[in-house]
């Protein structure tokens, strides 16, 4: 597993994640506050605060490969 911070403050933003990490073959989790969605789907990440950092958690032991696609969202 992979753990992020990333930043997801304009819709924008959340559009291109969301297209980043659907392109993944593994299941990618966002996760705020007390809350967790899949985040591969936009309509989930719209229950979060989006001024605020969002914890990013891959299934994935390719640490490179993930920080590598998710670096332009990245704020760790």
């Amino acid at each position: 597993m992979v753990e992020k911070t990333v930043m997801l403050s304009s819709f924008g933003k959340l559009k291109d994640f969301v297209a980043t990490v659907s392109s993944l073959d593994y299941d990618v989790t966002a996760a705020s506050g007390n809350k967790t969605a899949n985040a591969k789907n936009i309509t989930e990440l719209f229950a979060f605060d989006l001024t605020k950092p969002v914890t990013v958690i891959a299934d994935t032991k390719s640490v490179a490969i993930f920080s590598n696609k998710i670096k332009l969202f990245s704020v760790d």
